[in-house]
Parts: structure tokens; sequence; C-alpha cells
């Protein structure tokens, strides 16, 4: 729903609720960019005392100028109310006269760092909170109001939602309130008044990065500047909320507002807590409606007749259920005829019926499910589902579906087959990507299929969400989009010739890829053909080091959502032993860890002993799923120059090629992420040890993917080095692993580029 047009609304009378037992506490925040504690106030909500599984978005609720951190629960006490009501932590920040700026002309105040990151950080680490941006809002009254436009539009990694109640949003035109203090004379530096405006932030908005909402009284003296933002917005067509009330700039009017700023936050909250896993395991939304992605929609075909008949008369282990993806694998005809020889190799021996239906959405398989397509005479040993794609398709249809109306659809077809056949397993394919418009003319097949970035946006947002249906003990989640990607995130219109549709090379490796997972559900062998290169076949562990494997593996998978990193390392041990979450047994690395990541949420993905076949596993097996980073380092390949009992040595060639399907995986996953790719670290003392030219080998092919859009590669090896090409032990104290001197070489490489 769009709300960008003005309002102008007489006060509406809101139904008084009885008070609730929110909990009020005063704490001090230590900040190390200004190296002292900062105070503030946390309102908890009652449900943070009676139920320890449940996790809260929080409001950063900003006071005004002269004012503190207890002036919001002191004046307006009904906040308490609204925490209980919304069930949101508000966390109220003493920030002095400050405007919510890094001051330019003194060093001393950092309050926009203090309450972007290390506050942030803070209430992550002592609260239960959904440590999503959308699950974060930014509040404030007058110089709160700016700080609340100014802290979300500059930090739109780390908030959702912004929203401005009598807010200086402008403070070119004033010069009291400590400003010149902050930002220096107007006339001798000017640059600072015009840069540190709200205003002027907005070019830098794209619509849907933030949920916005100004209001402003008509009496206020902040209203003009207001206004001028509002039509800026317009101007920009940004979406926002923006009203007008009768009132003043005092807290009689902040009083009344305050609910519905509350009420706007809590609508934004809502929706991320639907698209979380705060989703309950049975529907309960309204009963579907005609339209809707899991709504059954009457679907009578030939083909539909055949598939019945054929299923209540054979004896099937194996069903496909999708749409013309599927359909196109088995008999289709024309240009698909090439398919034929994938559906004869993988799935005809291992008696599969092809249950996928050109054109077909989630809306009509539900009900060619329901009307004799399940009727088998015993239940089918697998189902692989791999739907959603024409859900979101807004070209074709006339309605395109969300990613949480898609999974609506998928979780009723699953509910459904548990409920026909609870014996069976489910395996549930990741919806395949689709190419942008910007891509048509690679095409090699007509008719081309393109869409905008809305639905492929929606496909997405549906993936992260199926893959939650996932329980590892009937229903099953495999994402194998990779397949079909460059490494610059792209449709390979060599496997997929259309933008969407899967050539015979595509089929044969999305079979490929399904192979062992598909293998163990079914209880054969792997139909599979030889890969002579180990580096790019995904294994568990291989090598016995200091820690469990899976041990980390598993505590990855548990802590990973919580952190929701910024920035992701990717390696083996020299990453591994730098610091940081998951904690390692020891850590070589601590003061350089802190220099480089200390103000940023870090995801440490090393694995000791780790090459990269062992990367491709964790990255397949969820390590990356459904988070959000914004850089990933990626460092690995030195294991793989290694010659053991459990691996061979590779080459350089086949050690980079691993190394691209590991960044073409990471774009799959995350595709808005840049990728700093380093060189792998020199190792072994003597500059004329053998392993040194394999590694120079293995850098000059991989410094080529630095060329690939949102990939940039960092070679520090000549940094490591001495003079006379040899590797000191201060550096590296076993001419292999970074010493705390040498992991300060790579935190000062890494710096710039992370900022």
């Amino acid at each position: 729903m769009k709300l960008n047009k003005t309002r102008f609304s007489a006060w509406l009378v809101l139904v008084a609720l009885p008070a609730f037992a929110a909990k009020v506490e005063t704490v001090k925040i230590p900040s190390g960019a200004m190296e002292k504690e900062i105070p503030a106030t946390v309102i908890l909500p009652d449900a943070y005392a009676t139920n320890s599984a449940q996790h809260f978005p929080v409001l950063y609720l900003l006071h005004g100028a002269g004012d503190n951190h207890q002036g919001w629960v002191s004046r307006v006490p009904a906040i308490k109310d609204e925490a209980d009501r919304r069930q949101f932590i508000i966390v109220c920040p003493n920030a002095e006269l400050s405007w919510y700026y890094d001051s330019p002309v003194n060093p001393k105040i950092k309050y926009e760092t203090f309450c972007s990151t290390e506050l942030v950080q803070w209430a992550d680490s002592q609260y239960p909170t959904i440590t999503n941006r959308q699950a974060r809002a930014t509040c404030g009254l007058s110089m709160g109001g700016h700080g609340a436009l100014w802290l979300a539009i500059r930090h739109r990694d780390t908030f959702g939602t912004a929203v401005a109640l009598s807010g200086g949003v402008d403070v070119r035109p004033f010069n009291d309130w400590n400003l010149p203090g902050l930002l220096g004379s107007k006339t001798e530096q000017k640059e600072n008044w015009e840069t540190h405006a709200v205003v002027s932030l907005v070019p830098t908005l794209k619509n849907g990065d933030l949920a916005i909402s100004l209001d402003c009284g008509a009496g206020d003296f902040f209203l003009a500047v207001n206004r001028d933002l509002h039509q800026r917005l317009l101007t920009a067509k940004i979406d926002h909320d923006y009203s007008e009330r009768p009132g003043d700039h005092n807290w009689d009017y902040w009083t009344k507002t305050f609910p519905y700023a509350a009420q706007f936050i809590g609508t934004q909250f809502k929706r991320i807590k639907a698209e979380l896993n705060l989703i309950p395991a049975t529907p309960t939304s309204p009963a579907p409606k005609p339209g809707d992605a899991d709504c059954p929609q009457p679907s009578p075909s030939a083909r539909h007749t055949e598939k019945v008949a054929a299923v209540q008369s054979g004896d099937y282990d194996l069903v496909l259920i999708g749409d013309s993806i599927t359909h196109t694998l088995d008999n289709f005809g024309g240009k698909y005829d090439a398919l034929n020889g994938v559906w004869n190799k993988h799935y005809a021996p291992r008696h599969a019926i092809n249950l996928g239906h050109n054109g077909y959405r989630t809306e009509q398989v539900l009900w060619n499910l329901q009307n004799g397509e399940l009727d088998f005479k015993k239940s089918p040993k697998v189902f692989v589902i791999l739907l959603g794609t024409n859900n979101a398709d807004s070209r074709n249809f006339p309605r395109a579906h969300t990613g949480l109306e898609i999974f609506n659809g998928i979780r009723a077809i699953v509910e459904l087959i548990k409920e026909r056949h609870p014996t069976s397993k489910i395996l549930l394919l990741r919806p395949f990507p689709k190419g942008l418009d910007t891509q048509r003319h690679e095409a090699t097949s007509p008719p081309v299929f393109s869409f905008s970035q809305s639905d492929v946006e929606a496909a997405r947002q549906a993936g992260e969400l199926i893959s939650r249906l996932a329980d590892d003990k009937q229903v099953f989640w495999l994402d194998v989009n990779h397949v079909f990607l460059r490494p610059d995130g792209t449709i390979n219109v060599d496997v997929m010739w259309d933008l969407l549709h899967p050539n015979a090379a595509g089929a044969e490796a999305w079979a490929q890829a399904i192979e062992p997972t598909l293998a163990r559900l079914m209880g054969d062998l792997p139909i599979a053909d030889p890969q002579t290169n180990s580096a790019v076949v995904p294994v568990s562990k291989l090598e016995n080091d200091s820690y469990d494997w899976f041990a980390r593996h598993a505590e990855v998978l548990r802590i990973k959502n919580t952190i929701n990193p910024e920035v992701v390392l990717i390696g083996d041990s020299i990453t591994h032993f730098w610091g940081g979450e998951p904690k390692a047994n020891h850590v070589n690395g601590p003061k350089s860890w802190q220099s480089a990541f200390g103000k940023y949420r870090t995801l440490n993905l090393g694995f000791g002993w780790d090459r990269t076949q062992n990367v491709l596993w964790r990255l397949d097996h969820g390590e990356l799923d459904s988070l959000h980073p914004r850089i990933i380092v990626l460092h690995i390949g030195t294991n793989n120059t290694s010659d053991t009992g459990n691996a061979r040595q590779n080459t350089p060639e086949e050690i980079a090629e691993g190394i691209r399907q590991i960044i073409i995986r990471i774009r799959s996953k995350v595709p808005a992420a840049k990728i700093i790719l380093m060189a792998v670290f020199p190792r072994d003392q003597k500059p004329d040890a053998p392993r040194r030219a394999q590694i120079a080998g293995i850098n000059k092919l991989i410094a080529e993917f630095g060329k690939t859009p949102g990939v940039s590669f960092l070679d520090i090896g000549p940094k490591l080095l001495q003079p006379d090409g040899t590797i000191s032990r201060q550096v590296m104290g076993d001419f292999c692993h970074p010493t705390e001197d040498g992991y300060q070489i790579w935190s000062d490489a890494l710096i710039p580029l992370l900022n």
C-alpha cells in the first residue's frame, strides 16, 4: 500500500486499554568510539518475562534537544502500553545535544557510530531480538526526529523503518541547539551544514529502502522543513506516510501522536515477523480465496486425466511435481526431445512419474493433487517439488504472488502430501533462477522469458521461506540454483537457453546436482557421471584437526540468523583461527580481528583443514541460506595443495575452478553481497619451495575473477614476505598461519574495503 499522500487529520479517539506489565530498565552501555558509558532506558514487553522462546523487534526511540534517555518514559507513560500491545522492545539512548551525528569538527562526539552500531550490537547481545534490519525501527521527536531519519537512511543495512515526529529534518535554516559546535561555522564550514541535513540524503534513497513516516504539527516551527522533505520524497517517488495535525512543538502533541507512530512501526514489524521464522507451523491466515496461491483452482485437462489414470494403475517410487520446467523432462516434444535422455537416465530407472504441468501455479497443482493425482496404490518413496516460478510472474498472469503467498501455496501442497502419504519423503527444490530483461539479447532459443526485478525478488523470498518447511525427517530442502548461474549472478544461457527453462545440458546439471540427496532418500546409489576434479565435488569433513568439524557446522547453523551478519568470512584454518563467532578453541589474532570487524556483525565460516570441496558442501548445507551480508571475504585453496590419505593434491587449474564454483554458490545465495576474493597466502619459509610456485599459479588464475562485477581481488602476499621472499616467524609462526602481526597486515588491507 502506498502512503505518500498528505493527510490533514483531526485527532481520532483511541480506545483506552488497561495497563500491561512492561518492565523498565536503566542501563549503561560502553562506547568504544567515545570511550565512555552511555546511559539508556530499556522497556521490555510483558512477554519478555513469560515466553523465553520469543524474539522481539526493537524500536530505538530518540529524545529531543535538551532532554535525555528518561524523557520519553517519564512524559509519555503510554509507551509502556505500546510495547506490550505490539510486543516490541524499546531502547531510549542518551545522546546529549549531539543531533545523533559523528561530529566532523569534534572527534569526541560519535553518537552516529554509537546508535547505529554499538547500541544495536549491545541490544542484540543482551536481549532476544530479531536480528533483521526490518525488525529494527528508529523514531524520535524534534532533534530525535532528525536522528531517526539520519541514522536509518545512512544505515539502511541496520534499520528498516524510520519515523520522525516534529523532526528538525533540515538544520541549515537554524543556528542554535549546539549545531555550530557540531558542524562548525556556517560560513567557514558550509559544506558540513549542507551534507548533514536529512533533506540532502533523499537522492541516496531508492523506493522501498525504508518504511518512512513524517508527522508534524500545523503550528510547529519545523513545519516548513517537514513540508520540504515531503515534497522532495514525492519528487523522488519515495513512498512514505506524511501527516499534519493540529498542534505545536510540545509534549502534548507528541503524547497524542506517538500511538500513531507505534501503529505504523508495529505494522512494519508484523510483516517481517510473518516472513521470518515466526510463521506458525499451521496456517493462521484467513481461509484462502480464489486467486490465492493456496486456494485450489480447478484445472481439468487431458494431461491431468492421463496422469490420474497412470497414478491409479501404476506402481511408482518417485514423483516429480512441477510446472513446465518439470514437464519438459518427459516427452514434451519439439526442441525439448533432447531432455528425454535425462529422464531416461536419472528418473525412469527409479520408476518415476512426471506430474509437471506446463503453465501451472501452486493453486492449479493443488487442485490436481486433490483430484486424483495423489491416488497412488502404494505411497511413493519420494516426491520432488519444484514450483513457484509461475506464481512470481507479473508478465504472463493477471496476478503475481508475493514470496509469502508462494510459501503458503507450497506449504498447502506439502501438508496435503504428508496427510495422504505419511511415509513418503518430500524433497523441496528452491525455485530456479529467472533472467532479467537486461539479458534478453543473450538468450539462444526463442521464445525468450525474461522478468522484472520484483518477480525475481519474489521468487528469491519464496525460496527463503520454503526452506523452513524442511524438518530433515520427512521434508528436505535443496538449492541447486548455482548450476544455472555465472559468477556475476546472471543466467548461464549455455544451460538455460531461454532464461527460464533448462536445455539438455542444464537438465543434466540439475539432475547431477540433486543426485546425492535423491539417492539417499530413495535408498539407492547415485546415478552420477565421474568427476575428475575433486576440488569441485562437495564433500564434508576430510581431515582430523584440533576441533569437531561437524559440531562447528551445527553451531554455524544455530547462530547465523541471530548474528544476522553484515560481513561473512569463508575459508580454512587461516580464517578459522583469526577470531569471531563461532568461537574457535584458540585464536591467533584477537586485536587485529577487533580492528577490522569490531564495528560489524561478523560470522566466521573458516574451518581448519578445509579445501574448496569442503566449502562447497557447507554452502550446500545451509551456512549462507537466508543471510543478507553486505560483504563476503573468501580465502580458500591452500589445503588443496596438500596430498593426504583422504584427498589428493589438486592442480592450480582445478583449485581455481573450485574457487569459481564457490563464487557462483555465493552469488546464488546472496546476490547483493560484495565478494572480496583473497589471493592464496604464501606459505613455506623459502621462496623456492615447490608449493610457492603452485600458489602463484592459483593466484594468477583467480586474479581474473576480480574482473567479475561484484568481485574484488585482493593480494596481500607481498606484504607477508620479507624483502628476500622468505616468511618471518613474526608474521607466520609456522610459515602458514598468521600471527597477530600477520593478521594485522590482513586487517589493514581489508578495512578500506569494509568501510
